[in-house]
């Protein structure tokens, strides 16, 4: 009986944990008109407002991030040598809107997803 409520408390706690976060998934698209016959690397792009994440499982090496507004103005950019597991990207002074990031990795795989923001 003990263990019962033990377990249904831990639920209720995990449960509670996952409600607070604002995590949202951004659709990567591969932009095909790259020619490369390699395997692409597995990419997961989250947001929670003006914070985006981006997660790996293997490292990934050689990476240019843009981010543009709706109106194609660059907001953020950034080269990284090397990400592994999780890279946070934080866009200053972001407004409310449509955005897209634009992500190239060894100037042979593409990726692009629109996201929204609310300031």
């Amino acid at each position: 009986m003990i263990m019962k409520r033990l377990l249904l408390i831990c639920i209720c706690i995990l449960s509670c944990i996952f409600c607070f976060t604002k995590e949202v998934h951004i659709k990567l698209t591969k932009n095909d008109q790259m020619a490369d016959t390699r395997s692409s690397p597995a990419i997961l792009i989250t947001q929670d407002n003006n914070i985006i994440y981006i997660y790996t499982d293997s490292p990934i090496q050689n990476i240019k991030i843009t981010v543009k507004d709706e109106t194609g103005n660059l907001v953020y950019s950034e080269y990284i040598t090397n990400i592994y597991n999780r890279y946070p990207i934080f866009i200053n002074n972001a407004e409310s809107g449509i955005y897209m990031i634009n992500l190239t990795i060894n100037y042979t795989f593409q990726y692009y997803g629109i996201f929204d923001i609310n300031a």
